[in-house]
């Protein structure tokens, strides 16, 4: 009974193992594509791929700098490994060591995870492009298509959801490693990511550039081989691009003539112009009755007994003819006539003083008619303000 025990268990362990070694060695991708020198590394064995190969489970890739690779699993999923690439490959599940790796998952076969030394990302359709750095411990996730969760390996709980167009990050010695706030990506940047892959356009179509504008350099001793991934449409016709010489002569004397076109504008703009005087127009009447008031027998008597006292005559009094004063329509003084103040009172002393507030007028009768006839001409009929 011992001994049957011991042959079952035997056979049991030895079936195992055959089982577990069939499982590791069953293919898990195929090679479809690559640039340059692309290498493989399984169990223990490092060999030189080409288009074709299959690779089983925990198998590692490489490519060198300036090579590319396309490969694809048996779930319509889509991989592209840029140059300086280290990807370790597992059933429904890749992990990268080192460069960039691009998913394409045109149909939704189920979740696909693809992790790092500090991340995790699950997608199940779209694409996107995943990078790590070892050297600072960096992981990067540019999401061109379709909807990613990005997570830390400790943590799955600290993830975000990347949307179309977004990118993030997870580096531990940021953020404390959780996910940096998803940010839309540029064109610019978008351009230089892609511009990693040769000959490689998103699923759409759209928003890649093509081998012709993001021209690259392969390594001298590399004998680059050719696939129908790799192609693209590239035009035969050349481009001249010119690169002139600065000429600084030049240059100078236009910054010089723009300086004096701004002081031009400047000294103009801060000349002041003197303000127009209105001048009123008399070429016909305006039909607007003009009536005097104030000019009663009060005026009258003031005025004649001013007449019969003597007085020296101004040289204004003797050139300029006097108006009458029953049609004068000159305005007099408020302090003289029917405006000065008047007092009714049977009190000799205010009467006096009255008569003697109606002679101090500040100048005399003909001179305030000279004032009144030359402000005519100025066109300003007050004498007081």
């Amino acid at each position: 009974m011992k001994r049957l025990c011991k042959n079952i268990s035997a056979i049991s362990l030895l079936t195992f193992s055959l089982a577990t070694s069939a499982f590791a060695e069953s293919p898990v991708v195929r090679i479809d594509a690559l640039s340059g020198k692309v290498f493989s590394h399984c169990n223990g064995e490092m060999k030189s791929l080409k288009v074709g190969d299959h690779l089983s489970d925990f198998c590692e890739l490489f490519t060198e700098e300036g090579s590319q690779t396309s490969f694809s699993d048996f779930y319509d999923h889509r991989f592209h490994l840029s140059g300086s690439g280290h990807v370790k490959l597992f059933n429904k599940m890749a992990e990268v060591k080192s460069g960039y790796l691009w998913l394409q998952s045109p149909v939704n076969q189920g979740e696909y995870l693809i992790q790092t030394a500090n991340a995790v990302i699950s997608s199940q359709t779209g694409e996107l492009i995943v990078s790590f750095d070892p050297a600072v411990g960096k992981t990067q996730l540019l999401n061109v298509k379709g909807r990613a969760e990005f997570s830390n390996a400790l943590d799955r709980m600290m993830n975000v959801s990347l949307l179309e167009g977004h990118f993030s990050y997870i580096q531990n010695e940021h953020n404390d490693g959780y996910p940096r706030k998803p940010t839309p990506i540029g064109f610019a940047s978008f351009k230089s990511v892609t511009s990693l892959f040769r000959g490689i356009e998103p699923l759409d179509g759209k928003a890649a550039p093509t081998v012709s504008e993001v021209p690259q350099r392969a390594v001298a001793s590399v004998q680059v081989e050719k696939s129908p991934v790799m192609e693209s449409e590239v035009s035969p016709e050349g481009k001249i691009i010119i690169l002139r010489k600065d000429n600084h002569s030049e240059r100078k004397e236009k910054a010089k003539e723009l300086l004096k076109t701004y002081q031009d504008k400047i000294s103009e703009m801060a000349q002041k112009t003197k303000p127009k005087k209105f001048v009123p127009s008399y070429e016909r009447s305006s039909g607007v009755p003009l009536r005097i008031y104030g000019m009663g027998k009060a005026y009258k008597k003031s005025v004649e007994k001013k007449a019969s006292v003597v007085k020296p005559r101004s040289i204004a009094s003797e050139n300029i003819p006097q108006p009458k004063l029953e049609n004068s329509s000159v305005r007099a003084p408020a302090s003289v006539g029917g405006m000065a103040p008047q007092i009714k009172t049977n009190d000799a002393f205010e009467a006096g003083m009255t008569e003697q507030y109606k002679q101090q007028m500040r100048h005399s009768q003909e001179v305030n008619n000279l004032i009144d006839r030359l402000k005519s001409v100025d066109m300003d009929y007050q004498k007081n303000y």
